[in-house]
């Protein structure tokens, strides 16, 4: 099992047999700051090419404590200081957008600039600002201008303190009817909810020529992070004084449920289509584990109404995983369907799901979809997990043939969570299988002992389960073929965390990222020990 990903060290993951190329482009930033560099002038994109550059370096430290990983500290209200992330529509969007950071004010003063892109405070300035308000410039506030005189601002009514870590996102939506503009700020102890975001959250309607125009950016002028104005001004204070970690711009507007997604897990990480959270419990009820982030359709696992139920419950014992809640699955009869069949069956697909066996030797259906002819299951096999698909529709799979990856577990594997990313690439006519961030193994029709084809739909027409098949019947077991999984019944052991990925297949960096991002962040001296040993810049959690 590969353990704890220490922060800032780059983990080089090289996929077994075939790289899964996404197919759809998954919701993620269009540029990101993870604040993680050590040393140096340049503030790094993570996902993108608009790197930002320190104006002073000498009034920023690097490799404080954040949130996720390391932070940067800013000592900017007289000083020149900040980051420079030049103009790029990326950062200076016009459009539909999300802004996401986390922010720990070390001093709490009107009006200093968190981003800045405007020239000034005039009507006729444009662009976007990000402060901390007015007096006594405790609550955040955000500022829209099209230059017309046209303009939006929203100041939160959530009085901060200095040090401590808030969440902070600004959403703006040109064409919605109401709400165009919207702020969030979030205290760090907060439950994650989509009911606290929401009531986190202040609108406006904004000005018809703000709705025509969108935001306008004057010329030439950079958008600036902690710093006294946007570049080119000549402000002589109001520089932010604080922390920043994980900024995010996105080209979307983020739902709540999106928002809180983000919030708990960082930026990085790939917002599946849907998703379940055993930590979420604002929407549990004691026969239904309810999706807390999906696609518009809520869905919901329907738990089996028997002494074996599967039963929420608190994790105990020290974890490395941000689960702090699991369900419990006891084998026997306890199991879960859902509501309504996974969505996109002929399309591309990725599962995510974190769980801890309570033991390797049995015969258990983890997740399973479709049914014996048409379908696919993650399966413990012993100490074997594997991942089979078939789909008799196709020549090349008919009869008793499948595809089928394999890997051994350990008993050192389940003393905690495990991290297993199934996907099906129809385009390539493979499956792969990832533990705790890495590849484990990949297979294809043409390296099956058969002819490329084309494999197609994943799934029949049965309900999905989670934690056996439905109603223990072979044939209702995803993937069943040969009549060799007859003897497969319910998991025994904790799920905390499903994820679905309709449409995308994550890359080999998006499931480290997402195995990373589900990690407690070590303490930063560890980190910073470790990194000053092997000359590495690059974490993630």
């Amino acid at each position: 099992m590969m353990r704890r990903v220490r922060q800032g060290l780059f983990v080089f993951v090289a996929t077994i047999g075939f790289q899964a190329a996404a197919s759809h482009a998954a919701t993620a930033p269009s540029a990101l700051y993870l604040f993680d560099e050590l040393s140096g002038t340049i503030v790094t994109d993570s996902v993108g090419s608009n790197d930002g550059s320190l104006i002073t370096p000498a009034n920023v430290t690097q490799g404080t404590g954040g949130v996720f990983g390391t932070a940067y500290n800013f000592v900017s209200d007289s000083a020149s200081g900040g980051i420079n992330l030049g103009n790029s529509s990326i950062i200076q969007p016009n459009d539909d957008f999300t802004i996401t950071m986390w922010i720990n004010p070390s001093s709490l003063d009107s009006f200093d600039r968190i981003i800045e892109s405007m020239g000034g405070s005039a009507s006729t300035d444009q662009g976007l600002r990000l402060d901390l308000g007015g007096a006594p410039g405790d609550s955040a506030r955000v500022l829209i201008r099209d230059g017309t005189g046209a303009s939006a601002t929203i100041q939160h009514s959530l009085n901060m303190s200095t040090n401590q870590w808030y969440f902070v996102a600004v959403r703006f939506d040109k064409d919605a009817a109401s709400d165009q503009l919207q702020l969030s700020v979030l205290d760090q102890v907060d439950a994650p909810t989509a009911a606290n975001i929401n009531n986190g959250t202040s609108g406006t309607n904004i000005a018809a020529s703000i709705q025509t125009n969108g935001i306008l950016y004057e010329a030439g002028l950079d958008t600036t992070v902690a710093s006294k104005g946007a570049s080119g001004t000549v402000e002589t204070s109001n520089g932010y004084n604080g922390h920043i970690d994980d900024l995010a711009f996105y080209s979307s507007v983020l739902t709540n449920d999106q928002l809180n997604f983000v919030r708990r897990f960082g930026a990085q990480t790939v917002m599946p289509t849907i998703g379940w959270d055993a930590e979420d419990t604002s929407s549990t009820t004691a026969s239904s584990w309810a999706s807390n982030i999906d696609d518009g359709t809520p869905r919901t696992w329907n738990l089996s109404g028997d002494a074996d139920t599967p039963a929420l419950v608190d994790v105990s014992g020290p974890s490395e995983f941000r689960i702090d809640k699991a369900y419990q699955f006891v084998g026997n009869t306890g199991f879960a369907t859902s509501s309504s069949p996974l969505p996109n069956r002929g399309d591309d697909v990725s599962i995510e799901l974190y769980i801890k066996p309570t033991d390797l030797t049995g015969q258990e259906v983890v997740f399973e979809a479709g049914g014996d002819a048409n379908g696919f299951s993650i399966l413990l096999d012993g100490d074997q997990l594997k991942l089979r698909y078939d789909n008799d529709s196709v020549s090349d799979l008919a009869g008793a043939n499948f595809l089928q990856v394999a890997h051994t577990l350990t008993a050192a594997d389940i003393t905690d969570f495990i991290q297993v990313v199934a996907e099906i690439d129809l385009g390539n006519d493979l499956i792969e299988l990832f533990v705790n961030g890495e590849s484990v193994g990949a297979i294809a029709t043409a390296n099956a002992g058969t002819a490329a084809g084309n494999i197609g739909s994943w799934g029949g027409g049965n309900n999905d389960a989670l934690g056996s098949g439905t109603a223990y019947s072979a044939s209702d077991i995803g993937g069943d073929d040969g009549a060799d999984l007859d003897s497969f019944r319910a998991f025994d052991g904790l799920i905390g965390v499903v994820r679905f990925y309709s449409g995308t297949l994550l890359s080999d960096d998006q499931v480290l990222g997402n195995y990373q991002a589900m990690l407690v962040p070590e303490p930063a001296s560890m980190s910073l020990l470790l990194i000053g040993t092997m000359g590495l810049l690059r974490r993630r959690r």
